[in-house]
């Protein structure tokens, strides 16, 4: 929202060319960015701007660690009020005032992702989410529309534990279903939220790092998720705001994702399976949940093809799953001898014991970090061969930190 304001700077730039030059391309995160259709197109709402802004989307765009996201034709405050259900007819000011439009919710899902597209995208990007606009209440038949298109659809849920409101009634859950299909939530709640409706006080998106806080001790809730509308850019007091919350969250250890990944995750983890036998659990899941939580007093994990490690954190341990189906879990008394996997900033794609040593390969978004719980004779080396040095060593915690992202192949001879 606010693609076309004016930014209140020198010379009046876009509010969304701030946004570009002073947060997408200072903060090189993976990152979903969205366009109004009506709002940017040439046929919309402001027909001398249009150029501009579809210049700018195009550069958001090409960045390489932004995906694409629809925000609807007319941004619906009202979805279900638009939509079949409305029996009055009413329908004035439930979204944006287009000439001569009147609500289609093709045009709204189809339409705005086609648009994106067509006019948007460059070479190799297509539109991959749908986020919900106004009252992101959308019904069954809307959320259809975009499982039909192939495009993941996220926003709604309204998560703002603050310390002024410290209750866990303010913390939304993953999302809702809706008539055999699914709306994943938003995991924390934008700047419009903590500026009291954009009515102040502007520097008010700050609190949020206090929701991440509250969501994740004394036990992790929700991800941190950096969510803001482009007309936070078009005050100094909103946009430094969004900067400091930037620099908080990237001082914190972190996995970087894209906006779909968690998606894909919440999903699976509405599909997954946890099952017992004899020996101890076992999960079934698709393959996009890394990570399972177990209290710590439940005992250590067994070293095993379907695990990699583990970390504790709070009061609970943190088993790292290893890309296989199923995963068996057995739990003991006592920690196994032997190397592990303690803690990374990218997705483990492998990882394979021959003996003591172990093959392992990672996925990242930024550059690569993990720690290695490992025996002192242990070595590393990457997929050349060549020695990989930790930075730091504590006990039997090796800390290594790499430039590399994407896919990282290393191997631990012990």
């Amino acid at each position: 929202d606010g693609f076309a304001s004016n930014a209140e700077f020198p010379g009046s730039p876009l509010a969304s060319r701030v946004m570009l030059d002073r947060v997408f391309k200072k903060y090189p995160i993976p990152t979903a960015v969205s366009v109004i259709e009506a709002e940017i197109a040439p046929w919309g709402l402001y027909p001398k701007k249009s150029a501009e802004m579809e210049q700018i989307a195009r550069d958001m765009f090409r960045l390489p660690y932004v995906e694409m996201a629809s925000h609807s034709y007319s941004h619906p405050f009202k979805w279900q009020a638009l939509g079949a259900g409305n029996r009055s007819g009413e329908t004035e000011g439930y979204n944006l005032s287009v000439p001569g439009y009147q609500f289609n919710l093709d045009k709204e899902t189809t339409g705005s992702v086609d648009y994106i597209n067509r006019r948007l995208a460059p070479p190799g990007k297509t539109c991959k989410i749908f986020l919900w606009t106004g009252d992101c209440n959308p019904a069954a038949d809307a959320i259809a529309k975009t499982d039909g298109l192939g495009v993941l659809n996220m926003n709604g849920g309204d998560t703002g534990i603050t310390l002024s409101q410290p209750s866990l009634t303010l913390v939304a859950p993953l999302g809702v279903a809706r008539g055999g299909h699914f709306q994943v939530y938003a995991p924390n709640q934008n700047e419009n939220v903590y500026t009291n409706n954009w009515t102040g006080p502007f520097y008010g998106y700050r609190r949020v790092i206090e929701t991440y806080q509250l969501t994740d001790t004394p036990r992790r809730l929700k991800p941190v998720d950096i969510y803001f509308h482009t007309y936070a850019a078009s005050k100094l007091a909103s946009l430094k705001a969004i900067q400091e919350v930037y620099d908080w969250a990237l001082k914190q250890p972190n996995h970087p994702v894209f906006p779909s990944e968690y998606i894909q995750r919440v999903l699976d983890f509405n599909q997954a399976v946890m099952a017992r036998d004899q020996a101890g659990w076992l999960y079934y899941g698709a393959g996009q949940i890394d990570t399972l939580r177990v209290q710590a007093q439940w005992g250590y994990p067994q070293p095993n093809a379907s695990l990699a490690g583990y970390n504790d954190y709070n009061q609970d341990r943190y088993l790292h799953l290893v890309k296989t189906t199923p995963n068996r879990i057995i739990l003991a008394s006592k920690p196994e001898p032997g190397a592990y996997l303690m803690d990374a900033n990218g997705t483990l794609l492998d990882w394979q014991r021959h003996g003591r040593d172990i093959e392992m390969t990672f996925s990242s978004h930024v550059a690569l970090n993990f720690t290695l719980n490992q025996p002192d004779d242990c070595r590393l080396v990457d997929s050349d061969g060549q020695p990989v040095r930790p930075v730091r060593q504590s006990q039997q915690r090796y800390y290594y930190q790499t430039h590399g992202t994407q896919r990282s192949r290393f191997r631990l001879g012990c």
